[in-house]
């Protein structure tokens, strides 16, 4: 969340200095860039919440595989 919100700050930062230059080609190349680089980094920051998520139920798995050998109840588990 901290690495979306500083690319977005980082992206209308440009933008604004961008159209305080007076170049609009530069603008849009501020937005597009801009654009990119939040997908992107939002894009990675999904990818390492569900690999956390899948490491976490592959390791309640076992935990829970490893009661139900020593024979405790499903349900108190």
């Amino acid at each position: 969340a901290a690495c979306s919100a500083g690319s977005v700050i980082a992206m209308f930062t440009a933008v604004s200095a961008s159209r305080a230059a007076g170049d609009a080609r530069m603008v849009s190349a501020s937005i597009a860039l801009g654009g990119n680089i939040v997908f992107f980094t939002v894009l990675a920051a999904v990818g390492v919440v569900a690999s956390t998520v899948g490491l976490t139920l592959t390791s309640q798995r076992r935990d829970h595989a490893l009661w139900a050998i020593l024979g405790i109840p499903r349900e108190r588990i």
